[in-house]
């Protein structure tokens, strides 16, 4: 009896060593999966911040993963500016380390409120990136298209002529100048949009109008002419 009391004692002592043993296994076991770093998702590796083998902590960065084919354009815009900024707007972007490239993009997010710090709204744009040709952290600008209007008169931003009545255009009407009163729409810095007030067709004055008064004889003259003053039909665009 006291060899079989013996046995269990034994039994038993080493069926608790086993138990031990399964826990150091199971720990030993959850610290290498924790070793072993994944991304949510796909990417590539940007940037290594400790070397193999070197102990790390849970402040220290030790894989930065980017996902590059798709990029995220974010900027401050103007209260004003961003009521009229919709999520889908089509957009194109350019980058300062790739003069002349033109990216497709699109709106993603407009702030639904203005930073108190800035007075400004915070747009996020994103631009396709498949083939990999924009840097993740340059410096960017966004073109973002608000609205289209078609067929419409445009002429050059240089040919308008202000005054405390509003806006104004010199035409040749009879081989004269004359001063005619218009309505302005959108401008993108070279051209202006004439809502109304003028023809297609009509020759405007382009260059030289401020000194013109009314019924001073003209002539059109061919870019690089001699002369001040340069007239252009008003034409049609989008």
């Amino acid at each position: 009896g006291q060899e079989v009391d013996d046995a269990r004692l034994q039994d038993e002592s080493a069926r608790a060593a086993v138990r031990t043993a399964e826990a150091m296994l199971s720990t030993a076991r959850n610290q290498l999966a924790r070793s072993e770093l994944k991304a949510p998702f796909d990417g590539v590796v940007a940037k290594i911040g400790a070397a193999p083998g070197e102990p790390v902590d849970p402040a220290r960065t030790v894989v930065e993963v980017a996902q590059v084919e798709v990029l995220e354009l974010r900027g401050p815009v103007a209260p004003a500016l961003a009521t009229i900024l919709k999520p889908a707007q089509q957009a194109w972007v350019e980058s300062d380390a790739q003069p002349g490239a033109r990216f497709e993009a699109a709106v993603f997010a407009v702030a639904p409120v203005v930073d108190a710090a800035t007075g400004a709204a915070l747009v996020r744009i994103r631009v396709p990136n498949r083939a990999g040709d924009l840097k993740a952290n340059t410096v960017g600008r966004a073109h973002i298209t608000v609205d289209v209007h078609r067929g419409v008169l445009v002429v050059p931003k240089q040919a308008l002529v202000g005054s405390p009545a509003g806006p104004s255009l010199e035409i040749v009407e009879d081989g004269k100048a004359k001063r005619i009163p218009v309505k302005t729409g959108y401008e993108d810095g070279r051209r202006v949009e004439i809502v109304s007030g003028l023809a297609e067709g009509q020759q405007v004055i382009e260059q030289g109008a401020y000194a013109l008064p009314d019924g001073t004889p003209v002539t059109a003259q061919q870019d690089g002419g001699p002369s001040e003053t340069k007239a252009t039909p008003a034409e049609q665009r989008e």
